[in-house]
């Protein structure tokens, strides 16, 4: 008899919504994290100096309270919650004018004018058309399994064509202002991993507009988002072990049986479910001995980010205020750095693409404590550097590896991309910064095993890997070709950005198969 109904292979975001949600339906559940402590990228830690927690790579979430796992594991009673800030992205302009997109529709107008009126009469008509339609989608896009065969957005016919286009060529048929332009463009990086010359992904661009999909931050640090996932698991009757690392998923008669740990201990269970990587899970975990050969080689052509993160926190002795007009920058959820128009946007993704280290640009600056004071102490406050990069830098012809290239550039790096974010932050001293703390992306690879070459995607967020075709068409219902074998990590529908969303999607597919029912 099985040890277990169902064995999760990590406990982040996405196996504890998965594993909750299940054990709510009376299944016996283990979700086994590799790491010291469960939560994935939902981690708090006062990394530079005590009293200041810094979220790693948690920062800013989708508004996660409005979800459908939120309020099935009822995590209002768990204490989770969340803020989402009125003034939600500023790019501040060489020039001193800011353009600021706040909830406020007339606010973002009138920011939007400074530079262009027509631009901020067509952002209105654009808001009050497009807010209501992606607003009535968003819980049946997301957090539901993909429709085969349909667009990822229901479009009028008139917004249909817009859907083929890349961001890039939505924004310049919408926009004038260049810099109305790359201030759209740079919100969809960071969190969604759609790039500005994605063909097919222009209704990411629609959504960034609608103002449908507001970012807030988890109260209290991403930590304690981890923490009500975790009590909602095991007041539901779940289980979950950390330092438990997975070596590989057990397969008899091509069904998935089991697991094995590092430590040669094997546990056995109806069905497993995976919140790796699509390749770690596949390759690596189960084996291509275990696969059909064709699977095997679109697996390995499933194409990982085109680009990584390098990370700065700061602890800061005052917050940062912006070299701008009206100030209204400063009170912003994201301030995008460095790039003003689509021309600069795609010289740092060729940049980047190339393997060669940018110039610090396209950085996205949150200061979490300005939202939430329980972040730092009195007064002071944390940030964080989010900086496009390369996962590989083309090193000298050393033979030097991916980490000993990254370890080499790591403080003069971190140190060029505070200084680039500080041309706009001026009133912010040396005194004021009292600890800065790199994170490389090979750092975050080796920190969460699931994200290899530091791919917060674990896909790239093209066309044809979104929606209906993530990772891949015959995977993207969550069920792989061994029967009990799952997916549910952030390869799946809807990738990144999503809080939970695949775990919540593939708990459904999950929960059908075994017959569970809701109420257990």
């Amino acid at each position: 008899m099985a040890d277990w109904d169902v064995i999760v292979i990590g406990a982040g975001s996405n196996g504890l919504v998965l594993a909750g949600e299940l054990a709510a339906q009376g299944a016996r559940v283990l979700a086994l994290e590799a790491r010291l402590e469960a939560g994935g990228l939902l981690t708090t830690e006062e990394c530079s100096v005590p009293g200041y927690w810094h979220n790693m790579l948690g920062a800013v979430h989708n508004a996660f309270a409005a979800t459908p796992p939120y309020q099935q594991l009822d995590l209002a009673r768990e204490y989770a919650r969340f803020a989402v800030p009125p003034v939600q992205a500023a790019l501040p302009l060489r020039d001193g004018r800011a353009l600021v997109f706040h909830t406020d529709v007339e606010a973002t107008c009138r920011s939007l004018a400074t530079v262009s009126a027509r631009d901020a009469q067509t952002y209105r008509a654009l808001h009050a058309r497009l807010h209501p339609l992606f607003a009535s989608q968003l819980v049946e896009t997301l957090y539901a399994p993909p429709a085969p065969g349909r667009p990822l957005w229901e479009l009028p016919a008139d917004l249909q064509p817009y859907a083929s286009l890349t961001p890039r060529q939505v924004v310049e048929a919408l926009f004038e202002s260049p810099q109305v332009q790359a201030a759209v463009l740079q919100q969809l990086a960071v969190p969604w991993g759609v790039l500005p010359d994605y063909a097919g992904m222009g209704s990411m661009a629609l959504l960034a507009l609608s103002g449908a999909a507001p970012l807030a931050v988890a109260l209290g640090g991403a930590h304690t988002t981890a923490q009500a996932l975790i009590r909602a698991l095991v007041r539901r009757g779940g289980r979950y072990q950390v330092l438990k690392p997975v070596q590989r998923v057990l397969v008899e008669d091509g069904a998935a049986v089991g697991v094995e740990l590092s430590d040669g201990t094997r546990l056995y269970s109806r069905a497993v479910v995976s919140s790796s990587g699509l390749s770690q899970t596949l390759l690596e975990m189960v084996g291509a001995e275990h696969l059909d050969p064709a699977l095997v080689e679109r697996v390995q052509r499933f194409q990982l980010d085109e680009f990584a993160l390098f990370a700065v926190h700061l602890a800061l002795a005052r917050p940062p205020r912006y070299d701008t007009a009206d100030g209204a920058a400063d009170a912003a959820l994201r301030v995008l750095v460095g790039v003003e128009t689509p021309d600069e946007c795609a010289d740092l993704w060729r940049e980047v693409r190339a393997g060669l280290l940018p110039e610090p640009r396209g950085m996205v600056v949150t200061v979490p404590s300005l939202f939430d004071a329980r972040q730092a102490p009195p007064g002071h406050h944390t940030a964080v550097l989010l900086q496009p990069v390369p996962y590989a830098v083309t090193a000298p012809p050393d033979g030097s590896t991916v980490a000993e290239r990254w370890e080499a550039l790591r403080d003069a790096y971190a140190a060029r991309c505070v200084a680039a974010w500080r041309r706009y932050a001026r009133n912010l001293t040396d005194s004021d910064i009292l600890a800065q703390v790199p994170l490389t992306p090979h750092d975050i690879a080796v920190r969460y095993r699931n994200y290899a070459r530091g791919a917060l995607g674990m896909g790239r967020m093209s066309a044809d890997q979104a929606g209906g075709n993530r990772p891949l068409p015959e995977l993207a219902q969550y069920r792989t070709p061994l029967r009990g074998l799952y997916l549910c990590g952030t390869c799946m529908h809807p990738g990144p950005g999503w809080l939970g969303a695949a775990g919540h999607n593939a708990a459904q597919i999950v929960a059908r198969d075994l017959g569970l029912r809701p109420g257990g």
